[in-house]
């Protein structure tokens, strides 16, 4: 299957390294101030706000909002730039056949993927190769756990209004529509074939862009000891960068 280099999201204040190659064709917590957990499931759909990311998929009971599909702890994380890889199988066998260490097989979107953290060159032994995204950034002498999820944002749907963030680094693949993060250090900008990435400690929010539902592939990538997310302001990481900061609804819609 012939690839190309997707788009990566366009960064404003701060440029992350993301690589991502994609088929010709394309394919396709802490709390917040109401005692909700920042990420998705709908609070309320006529809002248009999602919260609740740790909803396991198989719980869903709207398309709307964020699922958890896989849950992998990995342990103490070799030295040296890791990334996460992304490719695409028929079947769940095959995928399984090809998951080698740190790799996780999920269904997400009618379509059977393997997810592995790995070094930039690892490829496994066979797979249709959908996206390399990173070098995510973490410590070597603590445990790290990949929370991979779904999200499904339909046009105007955004995280709460308190900005989150996350001990670890989260990343994006974006299947269809496009998607804006706004943080501390600028607008993130991600559209279908293309990712996007954050480090560890930066607080976001995430909106749908224009008129296409935003389908995403999600990584949390987490220290295992703590919350996979948190509001901003949480005194749990009390003099973290932006502690104080509010999201100024700075995405185009």
């Amino acid at each position: 299957m012939l690839t190309l280099r997707a788009r990566f999201g366009i960064v404003v204040g701060f440029v992350l390294a993301a690589t991502a190659l994609v088929p010709q064709y394309g394919v396709a917590q802490g709390r917040d101030s109401a005692g909700q957990q920042p990420g998705a499931q709908p609070a309320d759909a006529a809002s248009g706000r999602v919260r609740g990311c740790m909803t396991p998929v198989s719980e869903r009971k709207t398309d709307a909002g964020c699922y958890t599909t896989a849950e992998a702890p990995l342990g103490i994380l070799p030295v040296g730039r890791l990334y996460w890889h992304i490719y695409s199988y028929p079947t769940p066998t095959a995928a399984n056949a090809a998951r080698g260490q740190r790799g996780t097989v999920a269904e997400v979107f009618g379509k059977h993927w393997l997810y592995t953290i790995a070094e930039q060159q690892w490829r496994p032994t066979a797979g249709e190769k959908v996206a390399v995204i990173g070098p995510l950034d973490v410590a070597t002498d603590k445990p790290y756990t990949a929370r991979y999820m779904e999200a499904v944002f339909p046009p105007d749907f955004e995280t709460g209004l308190v900005g989150h963030r996350h001990p670890g680094p989260e990343a994006w693949y974006v299947l269809t529509g496009s998607q804006c993060l706004e943080t501390p250090n600028g607008l993130i900008m991600a559209s279908a074939g293309g990712s996007a990435m954050v480090p560890e400690g930066w607080p976001m929010r995430i909106s749908a862009v224009g008129a296409e539902t935003r389908r995403a592939l999600v990584l949390i990538l987490h220290r295992s000891g703590e919350p996979v997310s948190m509001n901003v302001d949480d005194p749990r990481s009390p003099g973290a960068p932006h502690s104080h900061w509010i999201p100024q609804g700075l995405c185009p819609k």
